[in-house]
């Protein structure tokens, strides 16, 4: 079980999407000195955020990428806490 999730709710984040993840990646690597994820909960994007975001996952193994088909910030939200509750991140 993770000690920390991070959820990054992402909907047609495609623009700046990437330094945002790999910024907070960077900060939990070599600033945070437990167990991490991030989760990037991306959300019925149409500008290609999905596509950045599974290419953040397969280059980086504490990021994964879960897809909603509804959008909305609190519906990633819910769900990625839930799922982190449920099934420990």
């Amino acid at each position: 079980m993770r000690a920390l999730c991070v959820t990054i709710p992402a909907y047609n984040e495609a623009q700046g999407l990437k330094e945002s993840v790999v910024a907070v990646h960077y900060f939990l690597t070599h600033c945070f000195d437990l167990d991490w994820e991030i989760v990037i909960a991306e959300n019925g994007s149409t500008d290609g955020t999905a596509a950045v975001a599974e290419s953040l996952a397969r280059e980086y193994t504490r990021i994964r990428v879960i897809r909603l088909a509804e959008s909305g910030r609190g519906a990633a939200l819910k769900r990625t806490w839930l799922d982190s509750v449920l099934y420990g991140c």
